[in-house]
């Protein structure tokens, strides 16, 4: 059982390597009253859906290649204290569509009736579905898992591998989080991909 195909799911907290929490005044010239605005980038929730093909070419070893469809990106929070003293706040979601292309090597440290342990460093070419402007089309990352694989039946395994992604280079060109300031996107993310390999041969 050289060959394997299999369906992958992952679920991710996601954000930018860069801690972004930066301040900047608005209506900085007289006569008009500047406004403190904080702008901070926050984490969030992200999904992953795609198939693997691994093939297992000495009895630890094995490589996957991988296709995901991964949604990436980061929430921006604003909180805007205007003149009066008053505090506004607004919160904003990026969402970034990605095709995660990873290529990792598998190295299974232990085997006991079927069930295994195995670790996957690899890396990853993430190409951006949404061409924004000021974000580069393509990226790449590092990729490094642990996983757990328990076979259903004959045909049937699910594997559960606790997973991390981080950014190789920034991922974006001219965007801003304040006005008159570039800043880095280097996305990464740490969670849980689930595994079903439905066919061996």
């Amino acid at each position: 059982k050289n060959y394997r195909f299999t369906f992958v799911s992952s679920v991710d907290l996601c954000g930018n390597i860069q801690n972004i929490s930066t301040e900047y005044y608005t209506n900085p010239d007289p006569p008009a009253q500047p406004e403190l605005v904080t702008v901070t980038a926050n984490r969030k929730i992200s999904f992953g859906v795609g198939m693997r093909f691994q093939y297992n070419f000495r009895k630890k070893l094995s490589y996957s290649i991988s296709g995901i469809l991964l949604d990436k990106g980061y929430g921006l929070t604003f909180e805007q204290q205007m003149t009066d003293n008053s505090i506004i706040k607004l919160r904003d979601r990026n969402g970034r569509l990605y095709l995660s292309l990873p290529v990792e090597l598998v190295y299974k440290f232990l085997d006991n009736a079927g069930s295994s342990l195995y670790i996957k460093p690899g890396a990853s070419v993430d190409i951006d579905f949404h061409q924004t402007p000021g974000y580069k089309q393509i990226g790449s990352s590092f990729i490094l898992g642990i996983g757990m694989s328990i076979p259903v039946n004959e045909k049937l395994t699910i594997s559960i591998e606790p997973t991390v992604r981080y950014a190789m280079f920034n991922y974006a060109e001219e965007i801003q989080f304040v006005p008159d300031k570039y800043d880095d996107y280097k996305p990464f993310s740490a969670g849980i991909m689930v595994c079903i390999s439905q066919l061996s041969f």
